[in-house]
């Protein structure tokens, strides 16, 4: 087999965040209007914020410097290709009832805009039937009149109006009838009870939902979330990361502890792929600290006989073991597919001696003794130099932090 690292993996699974991708939305200055009077200086000379990035310059809308029926039309028939419909770029803007709802919805007494925007370029569009009079945001690309609801610049056949009403900015609205995420249409849930939990997790009266997923098997009346920096959840007994429902977990003693690091009563595990942390005590494991050295994001974890050091980047946790004068630094290789089990490949490992980590070596373990070395670790272990430092200043100012005088564990810090 081909072995490939899970770090290919790792790196792009370390977080779930959820992602639009349908609106090129970009964040813009949200800063008012410079001047009450600036809707009434038509014709003058000189340039008048509207807002939201949007100016007004005689009888013309800029959005930062460039007039909105004009940008973007030598790129209009190549991005009418990728959206896979026709748009109309904004024409005979009324700039004396121009106005910026928000830096995607603008409107004159006319007519009502949609800005799509992408690195470097932007248009302004019409959205066709749209009524200015009683057209309003509701969200960034949500937005509706009396009659309809947008998402972009696209009515959502069969939305109420009248009811629509955002659930989670940025992901998930509902009416009357139907719960939406973005533009899908989540069948079968019940709008009156539908509320977003933490994450990308929801839940209605009988189901729980993962974004667009619903989870199957899930129970809503024991289902539990552990904050909005980190896809976990457990209910009486599952234990979820995402949609995927991991295997051969405890559920009832199940502990996020920090990001991507938890436990339950058989061990202690990083990343989605839930791998097991060497050496750690799960019952007395738990987070000390977040540690500055080198702005990398470093954690600082302990149990009752070792320190640990969570590497966020890579979903990854170095085990640190005290001898008698120095400190020896290991962390597991794992080899395997993209999906699928993965191997114990080989050992990195370092001693840090007298303030100086020495020179990371790696070990392959037989299975995979014909495998070439896995270097990349040895750059990635040295990245720990500065957080180690930190680490065992720490620990030589409060070495017995993780126990109380009579050797119990004192009570664990759990992020939520």
């Amino acid at each position: 087999m081909a072995a490939l690292s899970v770090l290919s993996v790792l790196v792009l699974s370390v977080v779930f965040f959820q992602g639009d991708g349908v609106s090129l939305h970009v964040a813009a200055d949200d800063a008012p209007p410079t001047s009450p009077e600036a809707s009434t200086r038509i014709g003058q000379p000189g340039e008048w914020s509207l807002g939201h990035g949007y100016s007004r310059q005689g009888d013309h809308i800029h959005f930062k410097g460039e007039r909105i029926d004009q940008a973007g039309r030598e790129t209009l028939k190549k991005f009418q290709r990728g959206l896979g419909r026709r748009i109309i770029l904004a024409n005979d803007v009324d700039a004396a009832t121009f106005v910026a709802l928000s830096e995607e919805y603008t409107k004159d007494k006319n007519k009502v805009y949609f800005k799509w925007i992408s690195p470097g370029r932007f248009w302004v569009v019409e959205i066709p039937d749209a009524d200015p009079a009683t057209f309003a945001v509701m969200d960034f690309s949500l937005a509706k009149d009396a009659k309809r609801v947008w998402r972009t610049d696209v009515p959502i056949k069969g939305a109420d109006a009248a009811t629509a009403q955002v659930v989670n900015p940025g992901w998930v609205w509902r009416d009357r009838r139907n719960v939406y995420y973005q533009f899908t249409r989540l069948d079968g849930a019940d709008p009156e009870t539908f509320r977003h939990l933490e994450q990308g997790f929801y839940r209605d009266a009988r189901h729980v939902y993962w974004c667009t997923t619903r989870l199957k098997d899930s129970d809503v009346n024991t289902f539990r979330t552990f904050g909005n920096d980190a896809p976990y959840a457990a209910d009486a007994q599952h234990v979820w990361s995402g949609e995927t429902r991991l295997a051969n977990f405890d559920a009832g003693s199940f502990r996020l502890l920090h990001n991507h690091v938890f436990t339950d009563k058989n061990g202690a595990y990083v990343s989605t792929r839930a791998l097991p942390i060497v050496g750690a005590d799960a019952a007395t494991l738990q987070k000390v600290t977040e540690l500055a050295a080198g702005g990398w994001g470093f954690v600082l974890f302990r149990d009752a006989e070792r320190l640990y050091i969570f590497d966020p980047h890579y979903a990854e946790v170095y085990t640190l073991i005290r001898t008698q004068d120095s400190v020896e630094i290991t962390k597991p290789v794992w080899f395997g597919e993209a999906s699928g089990p993965v191997q114990h490949a080989a050992t990195v490992a370092a001693i840090w001696k007298n303030g100086t980590l020495s020179e990371p070596q790696i070990t392959m373990q037989p299975k995979f003794k014909n495998q070439p070395k896995p270097t990349y670790e040895v750059e990635k272990l040295r990245r720990l130099t500065d957080a180690i430092r930190e680490a065992m200043a720490l620990d030589n100012k409060n070495p017995t932090a993780g126990t109380d005088k009579e050797g119990k564990p004192l009570p664990q810090q759990v992020d939520k």
